[in-house]
């Protein structure tokens, strides 16, 4: 009659997942008695006369089950029951496997009670609040940073945290009341705490493999991991299934505590072989970490099997609470350990980096000295073709000063070309021994002018070495070559502005146009190298240096080729 009754009621969801216990109202504790129920569990009440079989109280106890009205609203676990003649409770409650005789108390009693319980439990709400604060905090930041990321590294590291954060939503622990109320009514109990546990350390270890490299290093390990991943997982199924459908298993505490005797020794022995095994600047962080896990974990183990309590001053502290701490011990150093794993990846990109700039500027030199291996053959070759015509001439002096100012100039260019830069000074003199050869072939009807500002200091000014010399030898050979009458070079070096000089080189000659025109009539006179060598150069260079030059060409009465160096790094 009494099931028939909650089944009206509309609150008693599955009958073989209840228990239903009859006991007798004590009448001396007044008109009303307090009923302290389990505060986890549903509970139906239901007072009934015996003689009449009327029943005239029914409640419900409970987190999540509270019912407006209550005399102590934050404790759902006790109801007040009125007070008969003749009286019976009928006590319906979910199955635990366990049988619990709930106290009857009076007013003063439960106000005892109250005062007790609140008093031994702020330190245990304390540390629950601040550490599920805490991990839902790292949970809610490494969920949006795996995002970004995208690595396996920070995957497995969130599904760790969020098993870890389950672990201590579910556990017996002390929340505030909306708080617990809302965790029981989206079915996260002490039902799933020993899943949650499991799978924790299936996602710890495949994370700690992850960071270290662990299964790499060490064949005999990740076979240790592939037998913890397939125990761990299959404990946590077992316990999920268990706790889920309310199975009532025997030695189940036996069970819980077997594991915990089981996995703690192969804890310790991978630590051990972590140790001996595994290089990694991130293993003292691991280790540091495991510490506090193991610590935690054993001060769990040693106060549930005791089946004691520890008390600091007037609060108690249940058993999980320190595997709460180890836990949260534990992600913290994982969360250092992630950021130093981010610095040494940082380091190690910018060495690459470094390395590979060191390279290329390597590769920009060689390219460079090559560039002047090719220039001072072309040198070379019309220097040779100018003493044999001197000779063939019979002018024996001029060929013999030629060839002086030509050994000068060739030691000149043997110096400078191993350099990538050399003074404005240097390249001037350099410049200067070739005008003075090519006025010595010429003769009178050449002449050459160089101006510089006074105002710059050529000997601190730099530049490419043999930079302007191609440029210079192009205006003989190609722009004075056909030019009848008088020829002049005139190299001027000023100031333009704060910001940059200039170097202007223009000769009197026939110009590009006409040059180009008869050097395709004549392709063997020249091997036209000059222009893009000079232009390979200024790019090496910018490669090199990080300096821009610009390089115009400018067709006048004549030629002019404008160089325009910036005084800084553009």
């Amino acid at each position: 009659m009494f099931l028939f009754l909650m089944l009206l009621w509309g609150q008693l969801p599955y009958a073989q997942e209840m228990q239903i216990y009859k006991e007798p109202i004590p009448q001396e504790k007044g008109e009303f008695v307090y009923l302290k129920n389990r505060r986890d569990v549903l509970t139906y009440l239901i007072a009934v006369d015996t003689l009449s079989e009327e029943v005239y109280f029914k409640d419900t106890s409970g987190l999540g089950y509270i019912r407006t009205g209550r005399t102590f609203p934050d404790f759902p676990e006790i109801s007040k029951v009125p007070v008969r003649a003749n009286s019976a409770l009928v006590r319906i409650e979910q199955k635990t496997g366990i049988k619990y005789h709930p106290p009857y108390w009076t007013y003063e009693e439960v106000l005892d009670y109250i005062y007790r319980y609140k008093q031994r439990t702020e330190l245990q709400l304390l540390i629950n609040t601040l550490s599920i604060g805490f991990l839902t905090f790292l949970l809610l930041f490494f969920i949006f940073y795996s995002f970004v990321a995208r690595q396996k590294l920070y995957y497995l590291y969130v599904v760790y945290i969020f098993m870890g954060w389950l672990f201590c939503l579910s556990m017996p622990n002390e929340l505030p009341l909306p708080a617990k109320q809302f965790l029981t009514a989206a079915g996260i109990d002490q039902d799933i705490d020993e899943t949650a546990l499991a799978w924790m350390f299936i996602f710890y270890i495949a994370f700690s493999d992850e960071l270290l490299g662990i299964s790499i290093q060490s064949k005999s390990l990740k076979r240790i991991f592939q037998v913890c991943y397939v125990g761990l997982g299959l404990y946590g199924f077992f316990q999920l299934v268990i706790g889920i459908w309310h199975i009532h298993v025997p030695f189940l505490h036996e069970i819980y505590l077997g594991f915990r005797l089981l996995f703690l020794p192969l804890y310790v022995f991978i630590l051990a072989l972590v140790i001996f095994k595994v290089n990694s600047p991130l293993k003292t962080y691991l280790l540091v970490a495991n510490g506090f896990m193991l610590l935690g974990a054993l001060v769990s183990v040693v106060i549930n099997y005791s089946d004691v309590y520890l008390y600091w001053g007037e609060n108690r502290l249940i058993h999980a609470t320190f595997l709460q701490l180890g836990i949260l011990a534990e992600t913290a150093c994982f969360a250092f350990a992630l950021g130093y794993h981010n610095t040494l990846i940082r380091k190690q990109r910018d060495e690459k980096e470094r390395q590979q700039f060191a390279m290329e500027r390597r590769v920009n030199k060689l390219t460079l000295q090559a560039i002047e291996t090719q220039m001072n053959p072309h040198f070379l070759f019309n220097g040779i073709n100018a003493v044999r015509d001197l000779m063939m001439k019979n002018e024996k002096e001029a060929a013999k000063d030629y060839l002086n100012t030509l050994a000068l100039l060739l030691r000149s260019s043997l110096m400078n070309s191993r350099k990538e830069e050399v003074s404005l000074e240097e390249e001037l003199e350099y410049v200067k021994l070739y005008l003075t050869i090519e006025k010595l072939r010429l003769g009178s009807e050449f002449h050459f002018e160089i101006k510089c500002d006074e105002e710059l200091d050529t000997g601190t000014l730099l530049l490419p070495s043999q930079l302007l010399h191609p440029i210079v030898e192009n205006a003989v050979k190609h722009g004075l070559r056909w030019k009848e009458g008088e020829k002049w070079v005139k190299i001027s070096i000023f100031r333009d502005g704060v910001e940059c000089w200039k170097i202007s080189i223009k000769d009197n000659g026939i110009g590009r146009t006409k040059s180009e025109e008869l050097k395709k009539a004549d392709p063997l006179k020249s091997t036209g190298l000059g222009l893009p060598l000079v232009q390979e150069k200024l790019k090496l260079y910018y490669n090199l240096q990080g300096k821009e030059v610009e390089f115009e060409v400018l067709d006048q009465e004549g030629t002019e080729v404008l160089f325009t160096f910036w005084t800084w790094k553009r």
